[in-house]
């Protein structure tokens, strides 16, 4: 299953998905069309930021590091864009910054584009199932996905319990996850 399919499995299921990650907005039908709404226009941004992701690691295999390190601003020009074109001109400005991150995405992966180009790449996707590095990197696939699976799981957990409490209690939630990462990322 690629990531293309995801993405339109994931627009197609918004509402299950929704329902799975946030119960509690149920009780709470427009908040739960927003937030159906919300997810539908985001899920392309997974799309385009893992062929983003892709082209960055392929550039930095390179040694070509200023592109990639760039890019991702390119999203929040994007997002902050949108916001000030949109945001009111629309019923629910959060929609704006919605459209911004998936626009956003699709601009990261494009304004890499010209320098993966130039590199010698191209879009072509080539296999050797062969070689030596493939079966090194399958051994440790299993054990690196359950490392990250254990935090993610905790963060699925504490979403779906955040969403019965008030409102703003899932991005406190967000934040004080975050607040960890800035004491790891200050000199």
């Amino acid at each position: 299953i690629n990531v293309g399919t995801i993405c339109v499995l994931g627009i197609i299921f918004a509402p299950a998905i929704v329902s799975a990650i946030a119960p509690g907005f149920l009780a709470m039908p427009e908040k739960f069309s927003l937030t159906v709404l919300l997810t539908r226009i985001m899920f392309p941004f997974l799309l385009f930021i893992s062929l983003a992701s892709i082209i960055m690691g392929a550039l930095n295999a390179r040694r070509v590091f200023f592109t990639p390190a760039l890019a991702p601003a390119m999203l929040n020009i994007a997002i902050i864009t949108t916001v000030i074109l949109f945001a009111s001109k629309i019923e629910h400005p959060i929609i704006a910054a919605a459209a911004g991150v998936a626009i956003g995405g699709l601009i990261q992966f494009a304004f890499q584009l010209p320098s993966f180009f130039k590199n010698g790449y191209s879009l072509s996707p080539e296999y050797d199932f062969r070689h030596p590095g493939l079966k090194k990197m399958s051994v440790l696939v299993f054990p690196a996905t359950m490392g990250m699976a254990v935090a993610q799981i905790n963060i699925f957990i504490s979403t779906i319990l955040a969403s019965y409490l008030a409102a703003g209690s899932i991005t406190y939630l967000y934040y004080s996850m975050l607040l960890p990462l800035s004491f790891q990322s200050s000199p």
